[in-house]
């Protein structure tokens, strides 16, 4: 199950819930201030899967009409030279590059760093670390 939680002092209207039986992701819709807003909270699965990718950056697209945001664990690196300790580059890796590219996204912690490397995951059996966790907007 998912839960996104809102602090009861923010003005926020709920309108809409939309997830998967899987619970890979929720996309909730409301009001914000008067505006619409959209948040797509999503686990990736971790393996190379690239339609589901491009599908829930299309929902998102499909149910964001004035402001929304994606945070989640992408389980996949947006550029392989910053944000891995190895150059291993599955699918996925361009999938979500392209996407959120087309789409209008962009990785709010990158566009502060743009040349920093800095990581939230580290694999012990593979002994490489990884930025996989993003928080995307338009």
């Amino acid at each position: 199950e998912w839960a996104i939680l809102i602090h009861k002092k923010l003005p926020f209207i709920f309108k809409e819930q939309i997830t998967d039986c899987e619970g890979r992701y929720v996309l909730v819709r409301g009001l914000l201030y008067g505006q619409e807003f959209s948040l797509l909270n999503i686990y990736v699965p971790n393996e190379d899967c690239p339609k589901f990718m491009t599908d829930k950056i299309t929902l998102f697209s499909q149910y964001t009409s004035d402001f929304g945001i994606i945070p989640g664990d992408f389980n996949c690196c947006m550029d392989s030279n910053l944000d891995k300790s190895s150059m291993l580059t599955p699918n996925i890796d361009r999938t979500l590059s392209v996407a959120t590219r087309e789409a209008g996204l962009v990785d709010v912690w990158k566009e502060f760093n743009p040349t920093s490397k800095d990581y939230t995951f580290y694999s012990a059996r593979h002994k490489t670390y990884s930025r996989l966790d993003f928080f995307l907007l338009p």
